[in-house]
Parts: structure tokens; C-alpha cells; sequence
């Protein structure tokens, strides 16, 4: 099993979805932008795209507190798959991460305060001066 930390933007609004028993799923799609130098030394930016995935309260957490921009950091189980492209026939790696931990890095209204964070553990919202339970 593959745990992963990224920290990310948000490339839209989160996307809610409900089971048939009336669970909250919510989804987030989040770019992590990388510089690296190629073999000739000039820089390159590159992005990877990641799809992070949350049930329970922090569903709710992302559904209510986070938007297209938002700055984020991850905490979950890497899931990779792959699948070929329609329209080019491309084989394309996708990367999910099933979410332990949420936190909204982005400020808000300008304010540079910390957003609060989800614990897995009791899953629930950890006040900003709150560290994770033993």
C-alpha cells in the first residue's frame, strides 16, 4: 500500500456525490506543479494531476470549505490505474488518493490564518491549534 502527501490547487470545485444509502462522497481534482532542468539544463514546469476522494465528515469539510483554487494539502492511499484516451489512443496513468487528511492551505478573504484539519482517526474537524489525537 502506497501512502502519499501532495500539496496542491484546486483545478475546480469540489464534486459531491451521495450513495444510495444517503453517504456524502465528495471528489477534489488537484494539479501539483513541479520545475525541474532537462538534460539540456533549461527549466521545465511540469503538472501532475491527482484525484483525491473522501467520504464522512471530511465530504462535508471539502464540500463546504474548498473552491477551484483553493491551495490544499492530501494525506491518503495512492491508487494508480490506467486508460487509453478516445479521442488519441493514448494510454494515461490516473492517480487517486483515497483521503485521510484535508487541509485548506488557502487563506481566506485574504487573511493569512490556517484553515482547520481533518482527522482521520476521529473524523472530525481539528481546531487550527489542535494537533492530531495519540
Amino acid at each position: 500500500m502506497l501512502f502519499i502527501e501532495i500539496i496542491g490547487n484546486l483545478g475546480a470545485d469540489p464534486e459531491e456525490r451521495f450513495t444510495a444509502d444517503g453517504k456524502q462522497l465528495t471528489s477534489i481534482r488537484v494539479a501539483v506543479n513541479s520545475r525541474r532542468k532537462d538534460a539540456n539544463g533549461e527549466q521545465v514546469e511540469r503538472t501532475d494531476w491527482f484525484r483525491a476522494r473522501m467520504g464522512g465528515g471530511r465530504a462535508d469539510y471539502a464540500a463546504r470549505e474548498l473552491h477551484k483554487g483553493s491551495r490544499v494539502l492530501v494525506r491518503g492511499r495512492l491508487e494508480m490505474g490506467e486508460y487509453t484516451a478516445r479521442n488519441t489512443g493514448e494510454v494515461r496513468t490516473t492517480y487517486d488518493i483515497w483521503a485521510d487528511a484535508v487541509i485548506n492551505l488557502s487563506s481566506r478573504e485574504g487573511l493569512s490564518r490556517e484553515e482547520p484539519a481533518w482527522d482521520a482517526q476521529s473524523d472530525r474537524v481539528l481546531s487550527s491549534s489542535a494537533e492530531a489525537p495519540d
